[in-house]
């Protein structure tokens, strides 16, 4: 499977993104086409049944500890400019480690008395959520709105709209799956709209594509560890 066209992100929200920040836009959707390519989506695609789809006790590694990163950043948040919108992240992340715990248990892909968790996270998965610790806590607002919204977001919307119709032809989607066909495009698109206006070649330009392009390597290489492959994307370092 080659899955190279990247769905446009909705920007019909309550922001419009900045012709300013275009340029940062098209290379998050250069980063977005890479990663399509990645192995991981040739795996997924020959997927027959629901011991296919193991790997998903790695994504609720990944699904568990994500909200403590977001609750992280909101608490350190000192601008109330983005209060709101960091608040209203968090809260739209909360139950959804519940209910991909539910899927695979409905799937059984959790043997009986094991806790969904008990596969070890693999050290890609463990490096991307450091990374977004580190967006987190050290980061400036338009940085870690960058690394955690405008990139990862939106490689997440990717990963579910490849996965989704894949896990509908086996009678094997649910909501869990489905609500992320559509949320994820708006983290990303209302972040990146959110954020101050600097040109690509400025000092802060260069660290927006900086976070961006390192965000969308950890993604992308978590995803290849996820069916036992140890590839990091080849992501250009921009100049």
């Amino acid at each position: 499977m080659t899955a190279t066209s990247v769905k446009q992100l909705n920007t019909s929200g309550s922001h419009e993104i900045p012709d300013g920040l275009r340029w940062l836009e098209s290379l998050v959707a250069s980063h977005r086409r890479i990663l399509l390519n990645e192995p991981f989506y040739e795996v997924v695609s020959s997927a027959t049944s629901p011991v296919d789809f193991y790997w998903a006790r790695q994504l609720l590694h990944h699904s568990t500890e994500f909200p403590g990163v977001l609750a992280l950043r909101r608490d350190l948040n000192k601008d109330p400019k983005y209060s709101d919108f960091l608040t209203q992240h968090v809260e739209e992340e909360v139950g959804h480690s519940v209910m991909l715990t539910e899927w695979l248990k409905r799937n059984n892909l959790v043997p009986t008395g094991e806790d969904a968790l008990a596969p070890v996270a693999t050290n890609a998965t463990v490096a991307c959520l450091s990374h977004a610790y580190k967006a987190a806590v050290t980061g400036t607002p338009s940085e870690h709105i960058v690394a955690l919204n405008v990139a990862v977001e939106a490689a997440s919307f990717d990963f579910f709209n490849q996965v989704y119709p894949i896990l509908e032809r086996l009678d094997l989607a649910d909501e869990y799956w489905h609500l992320h066909t559509e949320a994820d495009e708006f983290h990303s698109a209302d972040g990146l709209a959110m954020l101050e206006e600097y040109e690509e070649g400025s000092p802060e330009g260069q660290e927006l594509a900086k976070w961006a392009r390192e965000s969308a390597v950890f993604w992308g290489g978590m995803l290849n560890s996820w069916v036992g492959i140890d590839r990091w994307p080849a992501i250009p370092v921009t100049a």
